[in-house]
């Protein structure tokens, strides 16, 4: 490795072992060139990524210039262009998308229930609601053609799912996919399908587009539809409400309706009449002892009340080590403790009026949720309980 990178091999055997903690950049870089690891990986586990200081963040800026630099010219305008798009504010929730939008776009996707014949059928006949749209056929994500897989763009890992308009098919991949995150592709693809101002000449997405903060008002549209396929709008929050809040009662949900978690609690969270809010977190510890905190969703009348639930918490994670706050020793416990763990909180709205909140968090091996929901004397509803499975 000596011969190749031109570092010494002691000084690679002192990261290997953990006696250097943070590795300088530009080796970072050459290591993940030398072996094609994703950087963004590499830096994370270098103590780089999230680090505040004007050193760090000169160090990260420079290895991804020089990252651009790599790029053949006709690529680096479009690098430099996704970089800007990375630091404007992310997307969300639903709110991005306005009222008339949110109804428009609601109203198709009850009709293609309703012509699927899937209304009130668990879980949502998504091929038969396809149909609907006119699609013909759903296919593997690995039989695209040729002319499309070529133009994806080089910083992508796989296509996860695509709708070809001409050819009136939608492909998913269904091998890297569980079935939830399946299920969430096709009714993401039949959404494009559905909306009639989506039409091109076809389209694809990935992770970014599907699992993250979407920036294209397209693709909120199509999550938005996505959601309102699987969950069926009002039906699920019918069913929902006979039961105390909780984020116990999503979690149940999400196996009804062969939705991933995250969808669940989120579609459950956005659309309640009370004001309740989610952050989600990681699982893995920053340098600095904290769980990077990813997003938060909050509901009309929480969000009106008190802003975004992320600007409660300090800083950019949930410290998890001898916290003194207490949605920070829930995210802890929650990690080694099955089922849903809770504990009353205060929050203060935009008037700065501190208000009763009950704090639950659950983890689901991949992420820390933690919700909050006002504190009531007097509880009405079924009580859910949930245990988290091995």
């Amino acid at each position: 490795m000596q011969r190749r990178t031109g570092i010494h091999n002691a000084h690679l055997s002192q990261i290997e072992k953990g006696h250097i903690e943070r590795p300088d950049v530009g080796l970072l870089y050459q290591l993940s060139e030398l072996y094609g690891i994703d950087l963004g990986t590499l830096l994370e586990a270098g103590g780089h990524l999230g680090n505040r200081s004007g050193g760090g963040q000169l160090a990260v800026a420079s290895a991804a210039l020089r990252a651009v630099g790599q790029l053949p010219a006709s690529r680096q305008a479009e690098a430099l262009s996704y970089l800007g798009r990375l630091g404007k504010p992310a997307r969300q929730s639903h709110r991005d998308l306005t009222v008339e939008t949110r109804r428009r776009v609601a109203a198709v996707a009850e009709r293609a229930l309703e012509w699927a014949g899937g209304a009130e059928v668990l879980p949502t006949p998504l091929d038969e609601v396809a149909k609907a749209a006119g699609v013909e056929e759903v296919k593997e994500a690995k039989a695209l053609p040729d002319e499309i897989v070529a133009q994806k763009p080089r910083l992508w890992k796989r296509i996860l799912g695509a709708v070809v308009f001409s050819e009136k098919t939608i492909y998913v991949d269904r091998e890297s996919q569980i079935g939830p995150r399946a299920n969430f592709t096709l009714a993401h693809e039949t959404a494009h399908a559905l909306l009639p101002w989506h039409e091109a000449t076809y389209r694809f997405d990935d992770e970014r587009q599907l699992f993250y903060e979407t920036r294209d008002e397209l693709e909120q549209e199509a999550n938005y539809a996505a959601a309102h396929l699987i969950f069926q709008g009002h039906r699920y929050h019918e069913r929902a409400l006979q039961s105390q809040v909780s984020i116990a009662v999503p979690i149940e949900l999400a196996e009804h309706y062969q939705a991933s978690l995250h969808a669940s609690i989120r579609y459950y969270v956005e659309n309640h009449p009370d004001p309740v809010a989610v952050v989600v977190a990681g699982r893995y510890e920053q340098y600095d002892g904290t769980l990077p905190i990813w997003t938060s969703f909050e509901s009309e009348t929480f969000h009106a009340s008190f802003g975004r639930f992320a600007d409660q918490l300090p800083g950019a994670g949930l410290p998890v080590t001898d916290s003194d706050l207490p949605m920070g020793r829930i995210a802890a416990h929650v990690r080694d403790a099955p089922g849903v763990v809770s504990e009353s909180v205060i929050l203060n709205n935009l008037a700065d009026e501190a208000k009763r909140f009950t704090a639950e968090g659950f983890f689901n091996q991949y992420s820390v949720f933690i919700m909050v929901s006002p504190q009531r004397r007097i509880s009405t509803g079924r009580r859910t309980r949930v245990v988290r499975r091995a």
